[in-house]
């Protein structure tokens, strides 16, 4: 694709640029120009293009089956698109290498994943032991982690079963962030939470966000969970762009979609 296509200058001119940074000039962490994705039949993204600001929390919103969840096992290189290109930092990635690239982007979903045969310091030093990081820098990270989360020191040693959903979702942030990744993707990680539960961490993820400043994209189908984390978002239909936008905005969409019949 020519980088002078109009479709994808205006996404990211009119979005997810800071003022006085030309959009063709601009390293994003993320892009993605004109992806396509089906499984058998079904089309799941048509002519996807988007850039995302560093920074920034965006949410990724959308009905079920809009494509989301789709986007962003593209972003992490789990699925090859049929069609398009993705670049990390600029980089299109390299699929014979992605293991390399992976080491940039942390990954949070609903299901956390925590290996059960495993503790909770063993899960979330997993990642800094295959990038052959010292034990101790490991640990000290961990602990920091630990503390920013607010999770007790002591509960490093128990086992994902001992915990609380909460507190094993909070176990999986952890984790993802292990090694400083720039760029976390984040897979309705709190839809399976009571509401007090999830606010409260929403309260550790804005804060670490202001201590350790990254790109962010959350899909979630809760625009109230949106309207409290996202500096922008994005709104996908039968897995297309319906809208982009940032807080300015949100509201009125949120009114125009969710009153549609």
């Amino acid at each position: 694709m020519e980088r002078n296509d109009s479709r994808f200058v205006h996404v990211v001119a009119s979005v997810y640029i800071y003022p006085n940074l030309h959009p063709l000039t601009t390293q994003y962490p993320v892009e993605l120009i004109n992806i396509r994705h089906h499984y058998t039949t079904v089309r799941i993204l048509s002519d996807v293009s988007l850039a995302f600001a560093p920074e920034c929390i965006t949410a990724i919103l959308g009905k079920s089956g809009s494509g989301k969840s789709t986007l962003l096992q593209i972003i992490n290189g789990m699925i090859r698109p049929d069609q398009g290109e993705v670049k990390i930092f600029g980089k299109p990635i390299d699929y014979g290498n992605i293991q390399a690239m992976r080491l940039q982007i942390g990954y949070v979903v609903q299901q956390v994943g925590l290996f059960p045969h495993l503790t909770i310091y063993e899960n979330i030093a997993l990642l800094g032991k295959i990038a052959h990081r010292p034990t101790d820098v490991i640990r000290k990270r961990v602990e920091q982690l630990m503390n920013m989360v607010q999770l007790p020191l002591l509960h490093l040693d128990k086992y994902p079963y001992q915990l609380s959903g909460g507190e094993q979702q909070r176990a999986g942030l952890c984790r993802a962030m292990l090694l400083e990744p720039p760029v976390l993707l984040m897979d309705e990680p709190f839809a399976s939470l009571d509401y007090e539960t999830k606010h409260s961490i929403y309260d550790h993820l804005i804060d670490i966000q202001k201590s350790e400043p990254r790109t962010i994209l959350l899909v979630s189908h809760d625009w109230e969970e949106a309207q409290i984390l996202a500096d922008r978002f994005v709104l996908l239909e039968h897995g297309k762009i319906k809208t982009t936008g940032d807080k300015a905005t949100i509201e009125q969409t949120k009114y125009n979609y969710t009153s549609r019949k």
